[in-house]
């Protein structure tokens, strides 16, 4: 059975009942999905549809076959150390919550707070720096090979491992010898087909359009799509995610319904 991951957008159609749950999938919803819904403080309430809110947490409820409760990095983290033991949340209580309430209740936020505000500082710093530092990066495209930045980028997803089993669960990543941290390289770059292609072409297409801004939520929709394994489909309707996987030639990974 084809194991599907979801964009939060299909929890949406779901939930408003646009979209109908395809028969023989096993669908996926995630961390990420969960905190984009209205896992958030009760102070910015007012800014959500509490309703849509809480129709698209009752469709993660009566529709997903698997909830992934690790946040993107836990994710990676555990596939590549296959050992490694980690408290985690259950997020179904929370989504139980949110499809009642519209939000997690403010005792469920304050004993996630730190996670939480973690991310969202840097949902923020990402959208804010690459918007500032674009005629930078544009110049990076055209001077630093795709081999040299994805072999950055690589580096860059073990050090935002590493900071988080640090500050999250005081934990280190040990390699034994340069030997050992290549490997570990090539088994992300494997395990994960969509990352790195998916992100470099939405940053190659961010410097080629000088009107193109980065927003906030383009951190969440590349964030999730840590959780697309070399075996997993990903599900989406956004239509700019969609193109840039048929761009990457990676269209095999996509579900269409």
């Amino acid at each position: 059975m084809k194991k599907v991951i979801c964009d939060t957008n299909i929890w949406y159609g779901l939930g408003n009942k646009s979209i109908q749950k395809p028969e023989n999938v096993k669908l996926v919803a995630t961390w990420n999905n969960v905190m984009e819904i209205g896992f958030s403080h009760r102070a910015i309430k007012n800014k959500l549809d509490e309703e849509q809110v809480k129709f698209t947490a009752k469709a993660i409820i009566d529709f997903a076959d698997e909830i992934i409760n690790e946040t993107p990095f836990h994710y990676v983290a555990k596939n590549l150390i296959h050992k490694l033991n980690l408290e985690v949340i259950d997020l179904k209580p929370i989504i139980n919550q949110i499809s009642t309430n519209g939000l997690a209740d403010y005792s469920t936020y304050l004993h996630n707070k730190q996670a939480y505000d973690s991310f969202m500082k840097m949902k923020n710093d990402f959208h804010e720096e690459i918007n500032s530092n674009k005629k930078e990066l544009k110049i990076s495209f055209k001077e630093i090979s795709r081999t040299e930045r994805k072999n950055e980028f690589l580096l860059g997803i073990l050090v935002d491992i590493e900071s988080f089993l640090r500050i999250e669960h005081n934990k280190e990543i040990e390699f034994e010898d340069s030997k050992d941290l290549k490997k570990t390289l090539k088994q992300i770059d494997e395990k994960f087909p969509l990352i790195f292609p998916v992100k470099d072409s939405f940053f190659e297409l961010f410097t080629k359009q000088k009107s193109m801004k980065v927003q906030p939520n383009d951190y969440f929709d590349i964030l999730n799509l840590y959780y697309v394994t070399e075996n997993d489909f990903y599900w989406t309707k956004e239509k700019r995610w969609l193109n840039i996987i048929h761009e990457c030639s990676l269209n095999n990974f996509l579900f269409t319904s």
